[in-house]
Order: C-alpha cells, then sequence, then structure tokens
C-alpha cells in the first residue's frame, strides 16, 4: 500500500516572549503548533511580563537578534507557508520585519500581521505614535491583518469610539484601511451591543463582510487577540478559508462548548512503549487531571500506527483516570477483513497459535482478520469508546460495535478527499442500529468544519445506498445532536447535552433557513431543507443558556 506524506506546513512567528502572562510568543507556538503546523520563532522582545496591569517589568530589546536568525534559516533553504507577525517594540524593529519578509518569505507564504501597539483608545506601554506609521507599511504589505477597533482607528486616521460600535463605524474603520491593507482585514474586540464582542472580517477584493459574535464575559482577557490571530494564521496556511478561519478561530477564543479533548498517541513501538511511553503519558494525563483541565480523553489514534502493547494498556489508563477513548478506526483499504462477515470466524484462525506485536505484522502474514476484530482481541473496545470513520466495517466489524456499545463518527467529506477506496455503509448503519454521529475530521482532510456540510452529504449517500424510509432526515439530525452526545457519554447525567428536555444543558444552534409549520408536511420540507441546505446558515449559538455566538450583522 502506497502511503503518500503530507509535508509539514511551517509558520514563522514574529512577536515578544513575555516571561508571565499567556500572550505574544507563549500563545502563539502552543496554539499554532496545536493545528499540525510547525511554529519557528523570532523573538522581537524579552519582558518579565505583558505590559498590562503590571508595573515594574524588565524590558531586553532583542533587535540584534531578529536579521541573524531570518539570515540563518534562508541559508539552511526553510521554507516558510506564513509568516506572522505580532507585538514590536519600536519602529525600528518594523524596519527590520520588511527585511525579515523579504529573506524567507517565497511567492506563496502567507503574511498576517497583528499590528498589536494599542487597546481601549491608548497605546501600549513603551508605544507611541511612530508605531502607526510603522505598522501602516507593514500592513500594506500582509494578506490579512487583525488589527483590535483602537488599532484599526489609529491606522485609518479615523477617531477612535469606545463601545457600543455601529455598523457604520465599523465600515468607517474599513474604508480608512484601504491604502494599508492587504486582501483581508479582520477587526478584532467590535462590540455591536452591550455584552456581545467579536470580529468582522471584510474581503477588500470582494466587499463582502463577515462577522462572528460571541457573548462578552466580564473583565479583562489578555492574550485573547493573540489567540485569535494565531488560529487565524495557522488555519489559514493549512488551506482554510477566511470564513471558515474566522469562525474556528472565534471558537477556540470564546471557549465554552461542551466536548472532549482527546490527547493523541502515535508512532509508538513495542519496546519504546514499555520503556518510556506509558510512563510518560501517565505523568502527562495526571498533571492535567491536577489542573482540573475538563473534558480530557485519550485517542489511540489507529492500528497501523501503534504497535499491540499502546493498545492493551491505553484503555486501562483511561478508565484508571475516568477518561473516555477515541480510535480513527476502518478508515483505509489495509484495515479491511477477508473472511465472510458472519459471527466470530475470525477468531479461530487467527489468534489461536500468536500473540501479533502489530496489526500491520498480521496482515503482512496474509491473515484475514479486520482492524476492528483486531483492536477488540486486545481489548480496546466498549461503551466508552468512539471511533471516526468505519468505512470499512462488514456486518461482523459493526456487529461488534454494536455488542461493545461503540459508536461511529462518519466523516464522509474526509473520507473522499483521504481516498479511503469507498463510502461508509450508512445504509447499513441505520439500519442494522449502531450508535452513529456525525464528523468533520480536520482541516487538514475537509474543506470546512460546517457539520451540516457533512450530514447533507450522509443524507446523498443514504439515499444512493437504497435506505428508503422516511424517517431520514429524522435519523440524520439525531445524529448531529444526540448521537455525537451518546457517543462520547455526555447524554446523561447533571451536564447532559445533545437534546432539549427537563434537566438538560441549554445548548443549541439558530439556522436562517425557510421555515413552514403550517400542516406536518410542512415541518418535514423544513427539516429536509436543514439536513440538505442548512450548511452556512448558523445565526447564534446558545450554549449553557448563554448567548456565545451572534452573526447578527
Amino acid at each position: 500500500m502506497e502511503v503518500k506524506l503530507e509535508k509539514l506546513k511551517r509558520i514563522a512567528a514574529v512577536n515578544d516572549v513575555s516571561g508571565f502572562g499567556k500572550c505574544s510568543l507563549t500563545v502563539a507556538l502552543p496554539v499554532v503548533s496545536a493545528t499540525g503546523v510547525e511554529c519557528a520563532c523570532i523573538p522581537t522582545a524579552l519582558l518579565s511580563t505583558h505590559t498590562g496591569e503590571f508595573t515594574g517589568w524588565t524590558f531586553r530589546d532583542l533587535s540584534d537578534q531578529m536579521l541573524p536568525i531570518a539570515r540563518h534559516w534562508a541559508q539552511l533553504g526553510l521554507e516558510f507557508d506564513g509568516i506572522y507577525s505580532g507585538y514590536l517594540a519600536s519602529p525600528e524593529q518594523a524596519l527590520l520585519l520588511e527585511e525579515i519578509i523579504g529573506t524567507i518569505a517565497g511567492g506563496d507564504t502567507l503574511v498576517i500581521c497583528d499590528p498589536a501597539m494599542a487597546d481601549n483608545g491608548r497605546y501600549y506601554s513603551g508605544l507611541g505614535e511612530g508605531m502607526t506609521e510603522a505598522f501602516r507599511r507593514l500592513c500594506a504589505r500582509a494578506d490579512v491583518i487583525t488589527p483590535n477597533v483602537t488599532e484599526a482607528a489609529l491606522l485609518s486616521g479615523v477617531d477612535y469610539r469606545p463601545a457600543p460600535h455601529s455598523r457604520d463605524y465599523i465600515s468607517r474603520l474599513f474604508d480608512g484601511l484601504e491604502r494599508h491593507a492587504g486582501r483581508y482585514v479582520a477587526i478584532t474586540g467590535v462590540h455591536p451591543a452591550e455584552g456581545v464582542i467579536g470580529t468582522v472580517v471584510r474581503d477588500r477584493e470582494t466587499g463582502e463582510e463577515r462577522s462572528a459574535m460571541s457573548a462578552a464575559l466580564p473583565g479583562m482577557f489578555y492574550g485573547t487577540g493573540d489567540i485569535f490571530a494565531s488560529a487565524m494564521a495557522a488555519l489559514l496556511v493549512r488551506g482554510a478559508s477566511i470564513g471558515d478561519a474566522l469562525d474556528a478561530a472565534g471558537a477556540l477564543a470564546s471557549q465554552g462548548m461542551h466536548g472532549i479533548a482527546y490527547w493523541e498517541v502515535m508512532g509508538w513501538h513495542n519496546a519504546e512503549w514499555m520503556e518510556k511511553g506509558r510512563t510518560e503519558l501517565i505523568r502527562q494525563l495526571r498533571r492535567m487531571n491536577e489542573e482540573q483541565l475538563p473534558n480530557l480523553g485519550i485517542s489511540p489514534h489507529a492500528p497501523y500506527t501503534l504497535e499491540s502493547e499502546p493498545f492493551v494498556d491505553l484503555p486501562d489508563i483511561a478508565r484508571q483516570l475516568n477518561m473516555r477513548l477515541h480510535i480513527h478506526l476502518a478508515e483505509t483499504p489495509l484495515e479491511a477483513g477477508t473472511y465472510p462477515p458472519v459471527l466470530t470466524t475470525y477468531s479461530a484462525a487467527d489468534w489461536s497459535d500468536h500473540d501479533w506485536e502489530s496489526y500491520r505484522q498480521l496482515k503482512e502474514v496474509g491473515k484475514g482478520a479486520s482492524a476492528i476484530q483486531f483492536v477488540d482481541q486486545l481489548g480496546s473496545l466498549g461503551p466508552d469508546v468512539h471511533i471516526a470513520h468505519g468505512v470499512w466495517a462488514n456486518g461482523e466489524d459493526r456487529r461488534i460495535l454494536r455488542q461493545r456499545g461503540v459508536g461511529v463518527a462518519l466523516c464522509p467529506r474526509s473520507n473522499r478527499i483521504t481516498n479511503t477506496g469507498k463510502d461508509a455503509p450508512v445504509r447499513e448503519y441505520l439500519e442494522e442500529g449502531n450508535l452513529v454521529s456525525v464528523g468533520t475530521d480536520s482541516l487538514s482532510s475537509t474543506p470546512t468544519l460546517d457539520l451540516l456540510d457533512d450530514v447533507s452529504m450522509l443524507y446523498d449517500l443514504a439515499r444512493e445506498q437504497g435506505y428508503a424510509s422516511d424517517d431520514l432526515t429524522h435519523r440524520l439530525i439525531r445524529m448531529m445532536t444526540l448521537g455525537g452526545a451518546a457517543s462520547m457519554g455526555m447524554h446523561v447525567g447533571r451536564n447532559r447535552i445533545g437534546q432539549i428536555n427537563a434537566g438538560a444543558l441549554a445548548d443549541f444552534a439558530f439556522f436562517d433557513i425557510p421555515v413552514d409549520t403550517s400542516s406536518p408536511a410542512g415541518i418535514e420540507e423544513t427539516l429536509e431543507t436543514l439536513v440538505r441546505h442548512g450548511a452556512g446558515t448558523n445565526r447564534a449559538t446558545v450554549i449553557s443558556g448563554r448567548e456565545a455566538y451572534n452573526n447578527a450583522w
């Protein structure tokens, strides 16, 4: 089987290092890295703390290191898909950054500039009017800029206004930035109304504007702009559209969504795992538990990226720490079984006389067990597990999943892009009664993170595969709500989600589609419209009874 390795995307982040306080490079490095993009750093200054609400902080200017770092990278032949800049200590550093861009940027390098110099109507400590002109030059060279309202006012020459910010005022800021920006301008920290905050983006080529709004929490949260800009830069480099990057970055910065963040484990061989992998993982997970980080799980990635010992150990570790598990399973042709799909025909033939080091080893000697059967024999499956894909699951595999209480997240668009060789058996999953939900996979293998794009495709696949029942729209709505919650064990208990019921958390979304409630047939037509054409129509989201997103603009 030919395996194609995707070239790792790389961003050069030019920003300060604040020893204390979550901002600048201490935010950019983990956020960019978490998206699967390599983050290389050029520090502009070293500070003991960030400059907000602290006094007596130490400061070291690193101007003399910036250009030598870039030149060394150029000598090494390093290529960068993006250059993302933030805090600069002086106008002189802006000139250095222009030279750095000329040194390491290629023809397709995306330049993202966060003109971090002011907020709440005033310059940051140590900066002044000279930064405005310096950032104007830089922003003119950038493809995307992410000023807050204060910075947009300074750059555009428009008088600064405190909240609330009218649509007319934001339009004036956009208009004033015409000469000082590339294609996209994202103005952050926009307050269109009391209790609402978000970002508005204008595409200068088309004039189109998009916004992502959420509830404004009381207080001042330093570093949220850095989180947003870092997430947007990474997602754009990964190939996301500006709209998808806006939505995803906004969700990351606003927090509050219910779900599970899985710690992915991959690439371990048995000996190395036994020697140090298990101990290191337990140490990290216990540390995160002690810090009371919510809703963590473990993801043994896939049978083709892990050998047998991790698959034996990881479920035990997860269960000892009261964590759930997630596995990419039955995604590739390699993971298909070759025995007739009838009850337990594989077990005696493949397991009676050998302890397999890995699933790959089993397949190399011609054994016919599927990947689902393999991990089941290792004790990895249970009601605290959900899998992604399940494309190559035959009848016996699907029976095992039902028997073990394992949910399946179907990701049809990702499967087409990653060349799984066929579509998942949607009809069979529905007719046989498996617990199913809807997934998107990541932006590395899907064009958007809009769940309804996948729901629409699942509708078409089910019909093409012969699912004829009139309940299809209802089944799909259940899949993307209660099905997802149940797959993660979050459909029961005090904080249950995925349902509109007494005692459940008030998590729901509003969609801008035609609605007809005048008759049962009209209601059914409305539901089908949502399922087939609902992508891109979300206008507001409520999480735990709190307005988390409002796209009224």
